[in-house]
């Protein structure tokens, strides 16, 4: 049976310090970078406007939306950056968990990826209700597909499953990737083994699912690739349900 890994970093823990070390860094960089990011992308707008009107598409638009493309990328990092340095500040109530699943699944269709990406889903109905911001939760979901997409280059299939254990809610997010390298911690701030992203995207899941006091691991998934799986509290079930 494969081994699980837990994300690890116990309050007070040398990667939580770490983290927290980030997030200071991140405050104090956040509002100039992002002025400048601000400032950069009104002039690329500009600048895409007038090549269109003088017809220099084929000759300078290819260039231009690949800066364009990096300035997103680089705001997505600036926003992975501020993720960290915003202190909890969760609204834990009753949520429904298949609608957000199901915003993330309808963002894997091949109506949006196209035919290289299979999706399947498995989501019990006993597993509905979960004790969660709705907001950040929605973020941890979107950060492991993301991840699992990354993990698939050339496509392949990504299941999204929610079931009910003595533990809680439990939600795994399983791909047919090339899965995680011996010695890599995928949760550890600016681990990364792709050639983009900020290696934050799996630091931001590990502190908001401590947030909501659950917990994330990771496995290989036999055949390739990685299940990821998340433990979330049980809504309290409501009267008369």
């Amino acid at each position: 049976m494969p081994s699980s890994r837990e994300a690890p970093g116990a309050p007070g823990s040398p990667h939580e310090e770490r983290l927290a070390e980030v997030g200071l860094a991140a405050s104090m960089l956040a509002h100039e970078v992002g002025n400048l990011l601000n400032s950069i992308d009104i002039h690329g707008q500009v600048l895409r406007r007038r090549i269109a009107a003088l017809g220099l598409e084929e000759e300078l638009g290819t260039g231009l939306e690949l800066m364009m493309g990096e300035l997103r990328r680089i705001d997505g990092m600036l926003l992975d950056f501020r993720e960290l340095s915003r202190p909890a500040s969760l609204r834990l109530v009753p949520t429904e968990l298949h609608p957000l699943l199901e915003e993330v699944l309808a963002m894997l269709e091949p109506a949006v990826l196209g035919p290289r990406v299979e999706t399947r889903r498995e989501l019990d109905d006993e597993a509905r209700l979960v004790l969660a911001d709705a907001d950040k939760l929605r973020q941890v979901f979107l950060n492991l597909s993301k991840n699992a997409l990354e993990a698939m280059p050339e496509g392949g299939r990504i299941t999204v499953r929610a079931r009910l254990d003595p533990r809680g809610v439990v939600v795994e997010i399983e791909d047919t990737g090339v899965g995680i390298p011996e010695g890599v911690d995928p949760f550890e701030a600016f681990r990364t083994t792709k050639a983009e992203g900020s290696g934050l995207g799996l630091a931001v899941v590990r502190r908001i699912v401590g947030e909501h006091q659950g917990s994330v691991s990771y496995r290989a998934t036999p055949g390739g690739g990685t299940t990821f799986e998340v433990v979330l509290p049980r809504a309290p079930a409501e009267p008369g349900g």
